[in-house]
């Protein structure tokens, strides 16, 4: 069980690398850091994100948020990011954000769009499977539970409970001393 239970968060720490890694790449865009300038540094403004990239250098740092705000000029950066990292949206959804409302051609970021939502779904489904792992194995420890707690009512031996549970005496000594 420690074993399965290592494995499984050792495997959704891999996911959300992968993902977190992804999301450097699809930031990594010229066309998606242009708009981020736009919307960002005063002496862009007024210019199109086609006319910024060519000024872009090096590797940026960007906080996220989880929310997809509204769209309206105010906070249209926001949105922008929140389009491209929401947890409730498909790729598709996200592609489709872009190109109407940034008019960001989808054959720019598709790929790296698909391949982050790909990774966030694998880290949902083994968190999912970890929480489903961890419930039944505590349902069958209150079942044990409540076996011992009868048995012992009834003035079962340890052997006896032990032989009637298949467990160990062991294994049952350490459950009673939960009762």
């Amino acid at each position: 069980m420690v074993n399965s239970n290592l494995h499984n968060i050792l495997n959704t720490v891999s996911l959300e690398s992968q993902y977190d890694a992804q999301a450097k790449k699809v930031l990594a865009q010229k066309i998606v850091l242009a708009y981020i300038m736009k919307n960002t540094l005063e002496d862009f403004k007024d210019m199109n994100p086609q006319e910024i990239m060519p000024y872009i250098e090096g590797e940026p740092m960007i906080g996220i948020s989880n929310d997809l705000a509204e769209y309206d000029e105010q906070h249209e950066l926001h949105r922008f990011l929140g389009a491209l990292f929401s947890k409730g949206l498909t790729s598709e959804e996200r592609l489709s954000i872009m190109e109407e409302e940034y008019h960001i051609p989808s054959r720019v970021l598709g790929k790296e769009v698909e391949t982050m939502c790909n990774l966030s779904q694998g880290i949902k489904e083994d968190a999912l499977a970890e929480g489903r792992e961890a419930g039944i194995a505590e349902g069958r420890e209150a079942n044990l539970l409540e076996q011992i707690s009868k048995k012992l009512a009834k003035g079962k031996s340890l052997s006896q409970i032990a032989d009637e549970c298949e467990e160990t005496e062991e294994r049952i000594r350490e459950l009673m001393k939960k009762l």
